[in-house]
């Protein structure tokens, strides 16, 4: 299966797993987003940035995931901390450096 999040939790994984996680280029998040994807974006304004970003719409999705082998996630990122319970607003969200992560679930024992 393939996700979009806008958060990554250990709490997605199976016990035992191994994970690869890289840093996709700009065409590489659009050509994950045209495959098809199942969200995990929780916030209306991630999804906006989102579709700002890449031209896709992203529907907005607060379900949890739990991952197996062979799954992927792109994960937009936010790269500073924010304070507790701080939910973002698009223009807020806007101003904050975020990073797009892949992960994939490689093999579990």
């Amino acid at each position: 299966m393939r996700y979009l999040a806008n958060a990554f939790s250990l709490s997605m994984l199976p016990s035992n797993a191994i994970i690869t996680v890289t840093s996709p280029s700009e065409e590489e998040v659009k050509e994950f987003l045209r495959e098809g994807f199942v969200s995990a974006v929780g916030h209306t304004a991630t999804a906006e940035i989102i579709k700002e970003l890449t031209g896709i719409s992203v529907p907005v999705n607060r379900a949890p995931i739990a991952l197996k082998e062979g799954d992927e996630v792109l994960v937009l990122q936010i790269l500073k901390r924010l304070e507790e319970g701080k939910v973002l607003s698009s223009s807020e969200m806007r101003q904050l450096p975020v990073a797009w992560r892949k992960v994939k679930v490689s093999l579990t024992f």
